[in-house]
């Protein structure tokens, strides 16, 4: 895919015999899955953009239907592909707010300026977002709350994490 597209699912299965898809895909992803949509479906050079018409958020993932998408065998030729949005699609966050994308590949710090990783991944839980940071063998599962991000500057590469007593040993603690 292009540069100024970002990948923000792709589709695993058929669900039912009416067109409808299994699209796995990141949960700060839902807006850009709502019916009237417009998404890119590629694989390898193949590409094309179809329109949402029916979408449904389902725990980890969504239920999507495509206009001119009727049946179950127009649905499995979609099994496979990723599905892109153009970056300049996704709306302008409130300030100290980023999409996940802009804090993939980070520098991670401790307070005390030790080199924890670079943020590799984000999931979601019931409770807060977590944030996963990864260097010569080490993972940090790294909570996303106020208590323990103290900043994220996506110009200096960095994010500054305060440690926790019991859940890393980084900086003494």
């Amino acid at each position: 895919m292009e540069s100024g597209y970002l990948w923000i699912g792709a589709i695993t299965k058929p669900h039912g015999l009416r067109g409808h898809l299994i699209v796995q895909a990141e949960p700060d992803s839902g807006d850009s899955l709502k019916p009237g949509g417009r998404v890119v479906v590629g694989r390898d050079q193949h590409q094309e953009e179809l329109e949402i018409s029916e979408s449904q958020a389902r725990g980890r993932h969504f239920i999507v239907r495509f206009k001119g998408v009727e049946d179950r065998e127009g649905a499995e030729v979609l099994v496979g592909r990723s599905l892109y949005v153009p970056e300049e699609s996704l709306g302008q966050l409130p300030e100290g707010e980023y999409y996940w994308h802009q804090m993939i590949g980070l520098r991670v710090v401790s307070e005390g300026g030790r080199f924890l990783g670079r943020l590799k991944e984000v999931f979601s839980t019931p409770a807060h977002d977590v944030w996963v940071a990864r260097a010569s063998g080490k993972e940090y599962l790294i909570p996303a709350v106020d208590e323990v991000i103290l900043s994220v500057d996506p110009r200096e590469g960095e994010i500054k994490v305060r440690t926790l007593p019991g859940l890393w040993e980084v900086d003494g603690h």
